[in-house]
């Protein structure tokens, strides 16, 4: 018996809807702040790297990704490549009183990204 057919049996009245596919450009709200001085040639905020960094790579996260689900994106996302980098970006965001999420493989096996 087919997934469908089985669906169909479990489920007699349901009319699952179709949802469109989801445009070539994330649609974020606009970033709330620019860069700190100092911190403009190592981040980004174009609306990939922003949509990236708001979901992980757990099937929930690809599904909402899907759907658009981008509300609280970060409004900037920095890269740093080396330790006095890194030590930059935490020294501006402590100066600047802005919040910093560490983002590793986007995994989300923990949960942590939403």
């Amino acid at each position: 018996m087919s997934t469908c057919a089985v669906a169909r049996a479990l489920l007699p009245h349901s009319q699952p809807a179709l949802l469109p596919m989801p445009s070539d450009e994330p649609t974020l709200a606009a970033p709330r702040m620019a860069p700190p001085p100092g911190l403009e040639a190592i981040s980004s905020q174009s609306p990939w790297d922003r949509a990236a960094h708001r979901r992980g790579r757990a099937y929930p996260d690809l599904v909402a990704g899907f759907r658009g689900e981008y509300d609280g994106a970060p409004d900037l996302v920095a890269r740093p490549r080396t330790a006095a980098e890194v030590a930059q970006v935490l020294e501006s965001c402590h100066h600047h009183r802005l919040a910093v999420v560490p983002f590793g493989g986007g995994t989300s096996v923990v949960g942590v990204v939403d």
